[in-house]
């Protein structure tokens, strides 16, 4: 039965003029190149990201060159880069990708492909625990200077997971003046002996600076007093 059906659809077939053939290969797939979307990166605290040309392609593409042109706020901050390290913020990329196609065996002439698109890097906001709070190296103001145990802003900045806002900034010499007009000769002194310490070597001119950080008790903040970048006191403070 099976025998005459085949026999059968091959009769009607040569009759209507149609050709009957075993599958050959599969045409090859037709060139193509993709420049893809490059996705938004999210980043702890002050940390960067770095961003890549998306590039796909198909079939006998040879890609030259692919490079990153990136523009922020108007202003170029990279030009024809292979790759971009990026800090927190909204931009317009441009990728560019120099291609050949293949031909008859043989690749053709240089082509140029481009794609502009925005790209944001973001970071999460997040607040510090008590155990982020307590993992910030410091002492009392005084004690620090006795002991010189300073620690940098920046692992603190980290360790509380956001980059704080500055409530405060004065630079010793004006610290200085205004413990005296306030009647505070004591803190008077304490400044003077840190402007003018050798070994910490921060001047008149070193700047301090006060910062509060996010805490998940809404009704807290912490403060984080720093000279030119070196923990010296934390504390809570209520909002």
């Amino acid at each position: 039965m099976l025998r005459r059906l085949v026999t059968a659809i091959v009769t009607v077939a040569l009759a209507l003029g149609a050709t009957v053939a075993l599958a050959g290969p599969a045409h090859a797939a037709k060139p193509k190149l993709t420049i893809g979307t490059i996705a938004t990166q999210t980043v702890g605290w002050n940390e960067t990201a770095v961003i890549k040309p998306r590039v796909t392609k198909r079939g006998p593409v040879k890609v030259s060159s692919s490079r990153l042109t990136v523009v922020r706020d108007g202003r170029a901050v990279a030009r024809s880069k292979a790759s971009v390290t990026l800090r927190q913020g909204t931009y317009r990329v441009t990728t560019v990708v120099k291609y050949r196609v293949k031909k008859s065996g043989r690749y053709g002439s240089v082509k140029s492909k481009k794609r502009t698109q925005t790209v944001k890097v973001t970071k999460p906001a997040r607040c510090a625990t008590k155990s982020d709070y307590a993992a910030v190296d410091s002492v009392e103001m005084y004690e620090a200077y006795e002991t010189e145990n300073v620690d940098d802003v920046v692992d603190a900045v980290k360790k509380l997971r956001s980059p704080g806002r500055e409530e405060f900034r004065a630079t010793l010499a004006e610290l200085h003046e205004m413990a005296l007009e306030l009647g505070y000769p004591e803190d008077a002194a304490f400044f003077e002996a840190v402007a003018e310490d050798e070994e910490l070597q921060y001047g008149w001119d070193g700047v301090w600076t006060e910062r509060t950080f996010a805490l998940c008790k809404r009704s807290e903040r912490a403060l984080v007093v720093d000279i030119e970048g070196d923990v010296w006191f934390k504390d809570v403070v209520r909002v």
